[in-house]
């Protein structure tokens, strides 16, 4: 239940944010997409922090079949992000200009590989995290 709340309320924040974004046409001014430090932006920290919590909530230890699981959802969301994206901005997002000045993404409604790697670094620190406080605590 934990789960479905948590992905609920994080889907509604996105979409909120990314309408917001569409409406008022601030794509080239997204404050997440700013390069922080080398090609990191606020979106890939909440990568980071997204699957983390959802590493958290589903309780997965070192347990491969869990980790397994929290994988395919950042996968199966890699898969289909881009259509739901779509059908939910009417399908204006292929007219958007790309810019890459001092952005991680050229096109936030486009998902990019990098996403899956910042999902399993945000599984990586949770597994450093379990280990350390079962070590240590």
């Amino acid at each position: 239940m934990k789960l479905l709340i948590f992905m609920s309320i994080s889907f509604i924040i996105l979409y909120l944010y990314l309408m917001f974004i569409s409406y008022y046409k601030l794509h080239n001014k997204d404050i997440l997409n700013k390069k922080i430090i080398f090609n990191m932006c606020i979106w890939n920290i909440l990568h980071i922090v997204f699957y983390l919590i959802l590493c958290l909530i589903i309780n997965a230890k070192i347990n491969f079949y869990k980790h397994f699981i929290i994988f395919s959802i950042g996968l199966i969301w890699y898969l289909t992000e881009k259509k739901i994206l779509h059908k939910l901005n009417n399908n204006k997002l292929s007219k958007l200009k790309k810019n890459h000045n001092n952005k991680c993404y050229s096109n936030i409604f486009e998902p990019h590989y990098t996403d899956l790697i910042y999902n399993i670094i945000g599984q990586i620190l949770y597994i450093v995290y379990y280990i350390f406080k079962n070590k240590f605590i």
